[in-house]
């Protein structure tokens, strides 16, 4: 029965919405039949509300039967209703007639501080595809005040098919992180255009996050060169504690995880940060479940590089292994554990089971090795959970080796636990 009303605000690098008015709602009623449901900017500035005003809101198959036989499941069906928001002392505007309006006439009209001129704008230039529009256009990215315009009239040249790879490199470099973070969008439909591609890979050290989140998502579109590469490595190293730029990063390396996942494993600064270790598990894991010839072979040869009691090794270890539990059973069949790695996984996972059990070690630290438990057979380490799940132990150390416990999959592991 209420409007609230609440500004987005960057939470890097995303947004959040924050509450804008305290102890106050911007719309409320004590008619409990009002129901706001959407919202539209009119051209006149104003705000118009849809109430579908039922007196019943609730799904039938959300109401008990008992309390739907005594409802009229309708009532109200006849009378939803359009409310006008104003501000005080607000005098109509004249109603603009942009379907009669030149191209020029709508191009300008894409830099309006108002929305619902930019959009409507925007439509009527895409349905018309008129090509005399292109020049103002390209003008209007490079010489709109207001940032809103420059990034419309970018998308308007692509809906034109007219979007020119000089056009969008000068939109890269615009003073507005906005522009910039659309532009990027924009230039991965151009994956064909080199000066495109070398200005995508050199704006790793853009001073906004938004850019560089949009780049990591847009780099996958590019062809997975060296290049591309290493801007998702240089990326990494920049973003890798955030967890939406991880993702961000794995989406992009479909193809060449393995050669970004060796670029940072071997960076010691990198490898050590405790903010990385997500990243070189969650790379790791995606060469470990496609199981491809060539990647496989890189990343056991990274392995036999890594010193054997570091950090990294064990993550992208770790990582490899948790991705090969969950590949295809012909691929695993093609493609069994090499030698070497066999011989790391004992190492780790004798590693991982003195952890475990110490109870001097922090909890997390405990927590974290039980969880790579996994990588062996439930025999293995049968008598690790056996102390494990002894009541004296902290509830995380036991729900970590049930989880282990399922992560292995062994229907001895289930008999054991009964």
């Amino acid at each position: 029965n209420l409007v609230q009303r609440e500004r987005l605000a960057p939470a890097v690098p995303v947004l959040e919405a924050r509450r804008i008015d305290r102890g106050v709602e911007f719309v409320r009623s004590d008619d409990n039949w009002f129901r706001p449901a959407q919202f539209a900017n009119a051209p006149d500035g104003t705000l118009h509300v849809l109430d579908v005003y039922r007196e019943v809101i609730e799904h039938p198959l959300a109401l008990p039967p008992e309390i739907k036989s005594q409802l009229d499941l309708t009532s109200g069906q006849d009378r939803g209703r359009i409310y006008r928001i104003v501000p005080a002392g607000f005098t109509p505007r004249p109603r603009p007639a942009l379907g009669r309006a030149t191209p020029a006439e709508l191009v300008a009209l894409l830099a309006h501080r108002n929305g619902w001129h930019r959009d409507t704008a925007a439509r009527l230039l895409y349905e018309r595809q008129d090509p005399q529009a292109v020049p103002s256009l390209e003008r209007l990215v490079r010489e709109a005040s207001l940032p809103e315009g420059r990034m419309h009239a970018l998308y308007a040249l692509a809906g034109l098919g007219r979007l020119a790879p000089a056009t969008l490199l000068g939109a890269l470099g615009d003073a507005h992180p906005r522009v910039r973070e659309q532009a990027v969008r924009l230039a991965e439909r151009q994956p064909e255009v080199a000066a495109l591609r070398e200005r995508l890979c050199g704006m790793t050290g853009d001073e906004d996050a938004r850019v560089r989140y949009q780049l990591a998502f847009s780099l996958g579109a590019l062809p997975g060169d060296a290049a591309r590469n290493a801007a998702l490595a240089r990326l990494a190293k920049r973003d890798a504690g955030d967890a939406y730029f991880r993702a961000a990063i794995g989406s992009s390396l479909v193809k060449g995880a393995d050669e970004v996942l060796a670029m940072l494993a071997t960076d010691a600064a990198f490898a050590t940060d405790a903010a990385a270790g997500g990243l070189l598990e969650e790379l790791a894991a995606q060469v470990g479940q496609q199981l491809e010839a060539e990647p496989v072979a890189r990343v056991e040869a990274l392995l036999s590089r890594l010193p054997a009691d570091g950090r990294a090794a064990d993550r992208v270890l770790a990582g490899y292994l948790a991705g090969r539990s969950k590949a295809a059973a012909e691929r695993l069949r093609a493609r069994p554990l090499s030698a070497a790695v066999a011989a790391a996984r004992e190492r780790l996972l004798d590693r991982t089971r003195a952890i475990a059990l110490d109870d001097g070690r922090p909890e997390a630290d405990r927590v974290r090795a039980i969880g790579l438990l996994f990588a062996g057979s439930f025999a293995d380490s049968a008598a690790v959970f056996d102390t494990l799940l002894e009541s004296r132990q902290p509830q995380p150390v036991q729900a970590a080796a049930l989880e282990a416990i399922n992560a292995i999959g062994a229907a001895e592991g289930g008999r054991w636990l009964l």
